[in-house]
């Protein structure tokens, strides 16, 4: 890991949260074309709210406020739900990762 002694999800939380302030709005440009790229995504693999919000350990009302843009994705759903779509965050998110 390049950054820290912590495991990934702390190296991803630091490198998002320090360039990524401007997304705690759920209202935000980014969030709303993240949201739509997480429904694309998720109808492709054929999955619906429910069946992804049970893998996840979530209500699908969480999932379906995500994909809404009526509620940010924050880090402790992001990273499982990238490895459950088989999804890069750049692919997601628009932003590269340095």
């Amino acid at each position: 890991m390049a950054c820290g002694d912590g495991n990934m999800t702390d190296y991803y939380s630091k490198s998002l949260t320090s360039g990524f302030k401007c997304l705690a709005r759920a209202d935000h440009p980014k969030n709303r074309h993240m949201a739509c790229r997480l429904r694309a995504r998720r109808q492709a693999l054929g999955l619906t709210q429910a069946e992804l919000a049970c893998r996840l350990g979530v209500r699908a009302a969480r999932i379906s406020n995500i994909e809404a843009s009526n509620a940010v994705l924050k880090m402790d759903l992001l990273l499982p739900i990238l490895v459950i779509l088989d999804v890069g965050l750049p692919d997601m998110t628009g932003f590269e990762v340095c």
